[in-house]
């Protein structure tokens, strides 16, 4: 029984299968490395490559665009089943790397003049404006400041969970129409609604200067309000507008953000990869290292964006299921909020439309819009959005960047957009625009160096990516190119 738990998710078949590769280097499945990259990129083919050496991966996908053109189309494939297939066309979830797209969607309708970044919501949407929301604006909720993390009505006799996923192992789901779909969202937009505000507080002794911030890491609240701005502005969803306005448009994109045709889904479901997490094993390995490592005052535990030494210092275990982040994870209508990865392998949850976190792409069609956003709005095939939008989309405000979240305890920095910013407080990632996934994966693009990549990986490691040593990397090596041209 001890050994069926650790091995969880995965049966205990493959459990063993892993650890006679992992521990004893017996019985390992070959990898198999695809793509191209150029002469001058070699180097982060390299490191593509040096995962699957270290058997960090299971199957992941690296694109990078350099100066408009493509460097590295990469795919990789170390099954240990011996029976999935996975190819440069495969699809799958993205998780928060959504967020990215969304903000896209969003400037185009700034584009457009439907609405602009400093309008208050209330004006285009007057129900929202109550229990102390008037006056929050676009750029609030893009940068993840409005204070509505969770969905909150102050009545402990109403459920605040969100209706979007449900625990379920049919894979025979019917997919859920348009007018399925908006039923939903009239439901989510009440529930929005009726939300109070509520901003996080973390004690005085913790992070002196991190008091009073108002950010608080909107995991998927910020995608449902936003979905609902789309609806009253273009009257479309944020997932209908990027299928009619980018995907129709350019036949060889893969991105769907919730599908609501039955017939597109049955042609594309066979290409979406299933998420691995990592098994019970493995995450209990790495706490109790964190928790050795904080307790032998190592220098080895990591310092920035997140102190994992004041998070331990101040934790109260009786407190932990009270964390915002683990109340963020369970505001979802589903049981089993540590298996998300899991949850999202089936066809309900294909159809579910998250803009925070259920893009369904691959690295191809994430990097060509990474690519256009690298380029400041455009490339030589189609425009998104105008240089002058693309620039007001990346503004840093200074004054209240970088700031401290006190949902998922990290310094960060959103731009008035709802693009993520790295600093160098995430190391490999430093200059980069975008933002990243759960499991590892992200969504990047630079417009000073003009880099727009994607990286997707089926193995999801509860690592985050700056601290990955599957990032690092690539990261390390790509950054050397660069600076050596």
């Amino acid at each position: 029984l001890i050994f069926y738990f650790l091995c969880l998710p995965n049966s205990p078949i493959e459990g063993v299968n892993r650890i006679s590769c992992n521990v004893f280097n017996i019985k390992c499945p070959s990898y198999v490395i695809k793509g191209f990259v150029t002469d001058e990129f070699k180097a982060v083919r390299d490191a593509f490559e040096w995962n699957y050496k270290e058997k960090l991966e299971r199957q992941s996908q690296l694109v990078i665009y350099y100066k408009n053109e493509k460097v590295v189309d990469l795919t990789g494939n170390f099954d240990y089943t011996k029976r999935v297939e996975y190819s440069k066309d495969s699809l799958q979830i993205g998780f928060s790397t959504t967020k990215v797209m969304t903000s896209v969607i969003i400037s185009m309708l700034v584009d457009r003049g439907l609405i602009n970044y400093e309008q208050k919501i209330s004006e285009i949407w007057p129900e929202f404006g109550q229990f102390g929301k008037e006056n929050i604006t676009l750029i609030e909720i893009l940068r993840h400041s409005s204070g509505l993390s969770l969905l909150n009505d102050n009545n402990e006799n109403t459920d605040d969970t969100i209706p979007l996923f449900y625990d379920s192992d049919d894979d025979n789901f019917d997919i859920a129409t348009d007018s399925e779909k908006n039923k939903y969202f009239d439901i989510i937009a009440k529930q929005i609604e009726n939300s109070h505000t509520e901003f996080y507080q973390i004690p005085d002794s913790y992070i002196p200067e991190a008091r009073n911030t108002k950010t608080g890491y909107h995991g998927f609240t910020r995608g449902l309000i936003l979905n609902e701005i789309a609806r009253r502005t273009d009257g479309r969803t944020i997932g209908r507008i990027l299928k009619e306005d980018i995907i129709d448009k350019n036949g060889d994109l893969d991105y769907y953000i919730g599908f609501s045709d039955q017939n597109d889904y049955n042609k594309v479901k066979n290409r979406i990869a299933k998420h691995y997490s990592d098994t019970n094993g493995f995450k209990i390995y790495y706490i109790l290292k964190t928790l050795y490592q904080y307790l032998i005052g190592s220098n080895d535990l990591p310092r920035i964006p997140l102190d994992y030494k004041h998070f331990l210092d101040h934790l109260e275990i009786s407190e932990i299921f009270q964390l915002p982040v683990i109340k963020m994870a369970k505001s979802l209508k589903s049981h089993h909020f540590s298996m998300i990865p899991e949850s999202h392998s089936n066809s309900h949850s294909h159809s579910v439309e998250s803009p925070s976190s259920n893009g369904i792409t691959n690295a191809n069609s994430m990097a060509y819009i990474a690519n256009i956003l690298a380029n400041r709005g455009s490339n030589d095939e189609i425009t998104l959005i105008s240089e002058e939008t693309f620039n007001k989309s990346i503004r840093l405000d200074e004054e209240k960047n970088p700031t401290f979240d006190n949902v998922v305890h990290l310094w960060s920095s959103f731009t008035d957009g709802g693009f993520g910013y790295y600093d160098d407080k995430y190391m490999v990632l430093d200059h980069y625009y975008g933002w990243h996934g759960l499991g590892g994966s992200f969504f990047l693009f630079n417009p000073e160096t003009q880099i727009g990549l994607s990286y997707l990986a089926t193995r999801v490691n509860i690592i985050p990516p700056w601290i990955d040593p599957r990032t690092i990397k690539i990261m390390k090596e790509l950054d050397n190119i660069i600076k050596n041209e």
